[in-house]
């Protein structure tokens, strides 16, 4: 890993992918760990995504910290059914929410098999009665 320092920004640059998801994964169960109460994280797919997700659960698992405490969104997903291989929901869901038995409570997917609409109302829903809110009632995810 390279590290360069600029003014409040720290880049840092891997060899691979699996170093990069290594150190995300790292340096986000640090933060989960430090978290008193609900933490509230979106996940996402992309390239990284499956090996960032076997290496929070690897990691979590050899440190025996619980997720318990995480609440678990989607920032996207694609407009498929939960099961379908190029589902976000399932790639977390293989990869990460079963290997450590996340309680299905603190799962809350976008229905990519409902129409969209629908999809982004029910999820709104689901968000404002989980996530904290800023004092203007925005509610705020943790990641």
């Amino acid at each position: 890993m390279q590290t360069t320092m600029m003014r409040n920004v720290e880049l840092k640059a891997f060899a691979n992918d699996r170093e990069l998801a290594k150190a995300a994964a790292k340096d986000w169960l640090k933060l989960v760990k430090a978290s008193t109460g609900n933490y509230v994280a979106a996940l996402s797919g992309g390239r990284i995504a499956k090996s960032f997700f076997e290496e929070i659960a690897i990691w979590a698992r050899s440190s025996q910290l619980s997720l318990g405490n995480v609440h678990f969104f989607w920032a996207d997903e694609r407009c498929l059914p939960p099961a379908d291989a190029e589902s976000n929901f399932r790639l977390a869901d293989d990869f990460l929410l079963k290997p450590l038995s996340i309680d299905a409570s603190h799962v809350h997917r976008l229905k990519g098999e409902i129409p969209p609409a629908q999809a982004v109302s029910e999820a709104n829903i689901d968000i404002k009665s989980i996530v904290p809110k800023i004092s203007s009632g925005m509610p705020v995810l943790d990641m």
